[in-house]
């Protein structure tokens, strides 16, 4: 059966009533005149009970109150609502028309058709009421243009009133990095210290009445009453989150380190997560920022579901505008594309939202575990970055270190996978290491090897060399720089020197002499 199909309103009354006529003439053989107190009805001729008659569905049942003999065929008999048996019985009228059918049915069931009648309104007021699917699918259409055209005039931009620009939430060396209201993303690759840049911040945004955080570098805006942090860790152990918790509070003061508030969602289930979320609003009258470490969880398919990527996203930005809140996300970085991009659609999603993406790195070979720091977006003026290492103290406090140029991603898995073939080759005896493409060699590598061909002694008292006097220099110099790995000749040298003019560390002039990019031409 089709539930859908609409009801459909019954027939008109009179058709109904002429229903009603038909059925009580099949069985008026069976039914026998009688008067009882002033008026007539019909009751069956024999103790058998008849089937009542079905009319627009209904059955209808006769109150009996007496019991009369069949009339003979002889009788002639006349009904009416005060009718008596005449001495000389008359024929019965001859009820061929509609009408005088419907008279005749009102007058021996006044009450019966009544309540038909009143039944027959009812299911037609019903079926009149109920809506179609058809009526409801307008209905709802109806309902969001309404909604839409509500929204987008609410949302209208008004050229003649200015813009309020919104409140900074923290400053970078003097420019706004984000504001309340908007989304930012801490994001690195696995073990590259994002929890201790998650730490400095929450530090830094804890601070008030204009102190700042590594000499300068970092300033807290958040007004006073929105002047508490919420950090919710999904993925440290209680004690690790503890730690981060007493390593924020230790670059704050006192006062300051109190706005502070970490939470231990470890095991938590997405749904559970976003009501945390939600209710932290709640919880805290002040909140002005919310950091959440690490996104991923949120997510109940996988980073990689597209739809429910961009529902967390869509939500976090709605919650965000909704308590003007600071929303925080710590993400990791894409592992195939080495250049800071975020992982999987909740990543690319975030990335599209975001006000401000900050990438964090491991700095290789310095004296003590150093990070440096990358803007890959800010909707601001883009702030400069800074560094800092890990303190060997019990909580490995951050400290401030001058700036470090991060090296790519790229560049650093390019450098391993040559160091790898390399010592396969040497393994192997089959001597000199195979050279890959010069673009294909870190720019460290690059500096390094041309500093020192800057500075060899004849470089160094020429203004301008010849291709002939610097080759040998070039293959030299490559030689020292790479500790005598990844050697090469002159035909080589030839090709490691046009990229070296390409990518600036030679110039060379109008006559085909070579010399420091510093140096103006001949």
């Amino acid at each position: 059966m089709n539930k859908n199909k609409p009801k459909t309103a019954p027939e008109t009354t009179q058709e109904n009533l002429e229903e009603a006529i038909s059925k009580i003439t099949e069985q008026q053989e069976n039914l026998a005149p009688i008067r009882h107190n002033g008026s007539a009805g019909f009751i069956p001729s024999t103790t058998t009970t008849t089937k009542p008659p079905s009319i627009g569905g209904r059955k209808v049942y006769l109150k009996l109150e007496t019991h009369a003999p069949k009339p003979q065929p002889s009788q002639e008999l006349k009904f009416g609502p005060n009718w008596k048996q005449s001495e000389e019985p008359k024929a019965a009228p001859d009820l061929a028309s509609s009408e005088d059918k419907l008279n005749q049915a009102a007058a021996w069931f006044p009450n019966e058709l009544a309540e038909i009648a009143q039944h027959i309104r009812k299911d037609a007021a019903e079926a009149a009421a109920e809506p179609t699917p058809e009526d409801e699918d307008a209905k709802r259409k109806a309902e969001a243009m309404q909604s839409a055209f509500e929204t987008l005039k609410k949302n209208l931009i008004d050229p003649t009133k200015s813009a309020t620009k919104p409140q900074a939430a923290l400053e970078m060396n003097g420019k706004t990095c984000f504001t309340l209201g908007e989304i930012f993303v801490i994001s690195g690759q696995a073990k590259a210290r994002k929890s201790f840049l998650l730490s400095i911040f929450a530090a830094a945004l804890a601070h008030r009445e204009g102190r700042t955080l590594f000499g300068g570098t970092l300033k807290g805006d958040l007004p006073s009453d929105k002047c508490e942090i919420l950090i919710i860790d999904t993925e440290q152990a209680e004690y690790h989150c503890a730690r981060s918790l007493k390593r924020s509070q230790m670059l704050c003061n006192e006062a300051d380190a109190k706005n502070i508030h970490y939470v231990h969602a470890a095991g938590k289930t997405p749904a559970e997560l976003l009501q945390m979320i939600e209710a932290a609003a709640q919880l805290f009258p002040r909140l002005g920022v919310v950091i959440i470490d690490n996104a991923g969880d949120l997510m109940e398919a996988g980073e990689n579901d597209e739809k429910e990527a961009a529902f967390i996203a869509n939500g976090l930005n709605s919650l965000a505008q909704a308590h003007q809140l600071a929303v925080g996300l710590v993400v990791h970085n894409a592992r195939t594309t080495g250049s800071g991009d975020l992982n999987g659609q909740l990543g690319s999603k975030l990335a599209r939202k975001c006000a401000f993406h900050i990438v964090v790195s491991k700095v290789s070979k310095a004296a003590t575990p150093t990070s440096t720091t990358e803007i890959k977006r800010c909707r601001w003026q883009d702030p400069e970055p800074f560094s800092f290492e890990i303190l060997a103290d019990d909580l490995g406090t951050p400290s401030w270190v001058p700036y470090i140029e991060p090296r790519s991603e790229a560049a650093v898995k390019r450098e391993a996978e040559l160091a790898e073939i390399n010592q396969v080759r040497k393994a192997a005896g089959r001597g000199r290491p195979k050279l890959l493409d010069p673009s294909e060699y870190s720019e460290e590598m690059h500096h390094a090897a041309w500093r020192l061909v800057w500075s060899h002694p004849t470089a160094a008292n020429a203004e301008t060399l010849t291709k002939a006097q610097i080759i040998p220099i070039l293959t030299n110099c490559w030689r020292k720089a790479n500790k005598g790995e990844n050697e090469f000749g002159e035909k080589r040298a030839e090709e490691f020197l046009s990229y070296a003019v390409g990518e600036g560390y030679a110039q060379q002039n109008t006559k085909g002499r070579y010399l420091k990019p510093t140096e103006s031409e001949e």
